[in-house]
């Protein structure tokens, strides 16, 4: 399959413009990406700063596709909701607040429920505590496993399904008062 598949963009390619004009376009792919992204991040920060707040709650974003949410109190290197690209978890700042506290705390029963809002794709990496990759469904051969790249096409191009998506990920905790709670212990006992 591969093989042919190659042959065939051989043939497709059969003269020098055709094949700049694809090398120029492939050296784009990482801006296009972006700007889907970008896309997405205007309206997922609408979203989360007018249309869906949640008191005690902040949220905010910078590059082209990291968001964050965050208990007030705490600020936003707290122990928090981060997402980053395709991947989206629970992040603290080792600087500002005790990791390793949280880790212990999140292995006894009393907050073990915390590590049940998302898939656990990755547990207890370092500063992320609990990492969920590409889980999002656009009935793409890809759910449940995008990448940067794939999920990117679908932030630009189904920018409210994937802001949908990611309001309902996110409000399992935020409009959650016992996990709401449990965060705030959890940051109140890290504080350095």
């Amino acid at each position: 399959m591969q093989k042919e598949l190659i042959h065939q963009a051989m043939l497709m390619f059969d003269t020098a413009d055709k094949w700049n004009s694809f090398l120029e376009l492939s050296s784009s792919k990482d801006e296009i990406r972006n700007q889907w992204y970008q896309k997405m991040k205007t309206l997922v920060t609408k979203r989360f700063c007018e249309e869906d707040v949640v008191n005690g709650w902040s949220f905010s974003s910078w590059n082209s596709w990291d968001f964050r949410w965050y208990l007030t109190e705490f600020g936003r290197e707290s122990f928090c909701i981060w997402m980053f690209g395709n991947r989206i978890g629970l992040w603290v700042n080792p600087n500002v607040f005790n990791s390793q506290k949280i880790t212990e705390l999140l292995n006894t029963d009393t907050y073990s429920i915390v590590m049940s809002v998302f898939r656990p794709d990755e547990v207890f990496s370092g500063d992320w505590k609990l990492v969920e990759y590409g889980n999002f469904d656009f009935d793409s051969p890809f759910n449940g496993h995008f990448d940067n790249d794939k999920l990117g096409w679908f932030a630009g191009n189904e920018s409210e399904k994937f802001s949908d998506q990611l309001l309902e990920k996110v409000n399992k905790i935020r409009k959650n008062e016992n996990i709401t709670g449990l965060f705030a212990d959890l940051n109140r006992i890290a504080k350095k």
